[in-house]
């Protein structure tokens, strides 16, 4: 979007160190904003900026008191105090903000979602400066009412309606978050990421490589029926183990390892990565002969699109995708224009038979050293780049 105005900056809280190198965050467009919040905590008492302490894998968050503190941090106005941003964070943002406005322009303030420090130093932002002009990106549904994530849901839905109403447009990140959005008296707009298309180098793997990146969610995904498949293919001899490599990097090796304890050929082909930078993730996804993907939906939610099906997208190897669920018309627009894999739905009581066959083709095609025939077609992702996205917002 900076390329729509004549100066930009970008806003950001000093956590951001322990996520990113002082390289990357050296520019005078970026501004550090103050923060007191659990992450700030969490690492004054580990003394030290890893982000592996800055995160709660899936096993941790079981604990009654944790999962306690995770609703708390969700429920408004509670977030506000230590939840992520924090409320030293969303007054120093307003205060520089506010300072930086140039009377002479038109301001435009985009706000995101999570966390919502963010979305409330926009409002108050537009109210102080009613000419302002305010976009808000959701990327989640801030409450879930069918699978509570807040406490107060009657009270957490007025605050959102009025907040969400005050913007001049809302951006949901699928289609089904911005029809989900509409319980709030706003249209939202979609605007899914955008692809950056790269080259992939899986026809090159010394093994049959599948990797999956990012969170595991107890309950929403399963990591189980994968390994359950892999256990099976390789009893039956139609994969050989030694040929097999299963990476996983992210914070829940924890939940990824216990998943796979019951399956002994598959838990000696595990390659677990742990934390990794940005960087090396892309990295792992260009390697990738699958890049596995997990979802899920219900009566209430559908198109839950992980940012990570958009990197998958971009690496242009086969996306494996199990969907926790019924049909997803919205998964099912994407693969169909992009015709980058498969997808399989738990609703189906054939699906794991399909499911196998399809990993034994995308493996016999590996072996037969024609593994490029796989990579999903360039041509195919025109049109799904951040420009092209972006431009869809400023026609509104």
């Amino acid at each position: 979007m900076a390329k729509k105005y004549d100066a930009s900056f970008l806003y950001t809280s000093t956590n951001v160190g322990s996520f990113l190198n002082k390289n990357q965050i050296n520019s005078e467009s970026i501004v550090l904003i103050p923060t007191l919040d659990y992450r700030t905590i969490m690492r004054l008492l580990n003394r030290q900026k890893s982000n592996d302490n800055l995160h709660f894998d899936e096993s941790k968050k079981q604990h009654p008191c944790v999962r306690f503190l995770i609703k708390l941090n969700e429920t408004l106005p509670f977030s506000l105090i230590f939840g992520e941003g924090g409320l030293i964070f969303i007054i120093m943002a307003t205060i520089r903000i506010l300072r930086n406005l140039k009377n002479s322009r038109q301001n435009t303030i985009v706000t995101s979602f999570r966390p919502a420090a963010d979305v409330i130093v926009g409002y108050i932002i537009r109210i102080l400066r009613p000419d302002t002009r305010w976009i808000v990106s959701m990327h989640d549904i801030p409450v879930v009412n069918s699978r509570p994530n807040t406490y107060l849901l009657s009270l957490q839905n007025r605050i959102w309606r009025r907040l969400l109403r005050k913007a001049d447009i809302v951006i949901g990140a699928t289609d089904g978050v911005s029809e989900t959005l509409n319980v709030y008296g706003v249209q939202a707009l979609t605007l899914r990421n955008g692809i950056e298309i790269k080259t992939p180098k899986s026809a090159e793997n010394l093994e049959f490589t599948i990797v999956f990146t990012g969170s595991v969610y107890r309950n929403l995904m399963q990591p189980e029926i994968l390994f359950e498949c892999l256990e099976a293919l390789i009893d039956q001899e139609k994969i050989d183990a030694n040929h097999l490599k299963i990476i996983y990097a992210g914070k829940d090796s924890v939940y990824w390892n216990s998943a796979a304890k019951p399956y002994s050929q598959v838990s000696r082909c595990l390659d677990v990565r742990g934390m990794v930078s940005h960087e090396e993730a892309l990295e792992l996804q260009l390697n990738a002969n699958i890049n596995y993907l997990m979802s899920w939906n219900n009566d209430d939610t559908h198109g839950v699109l992980t940012g990570k099906l958009f990197e998958y997208l971009g690496a242009r190897n086969p996306i494996v995708t199990v969907v926790n669920g019924k049909n997803d018309p919205e998964f099912e627009w994407i693969f169909e224009k992009c015709q980058c894999g498969k997808i399989f739905y738990s609703s189906d009581n054939q699906f794991k038979t399909a499911l196998k066959n399809h990993i034994t083709d995308l493996y016999n095609l590996w072996l037969s050293g024609n593994f490029h025939q796989a990579y999903n077609s360039e041509d195919r992702l025109q049109g799904m780049s951040w420009a092209h996205n972006v431009n869809q917002c400023f026609k509104n």
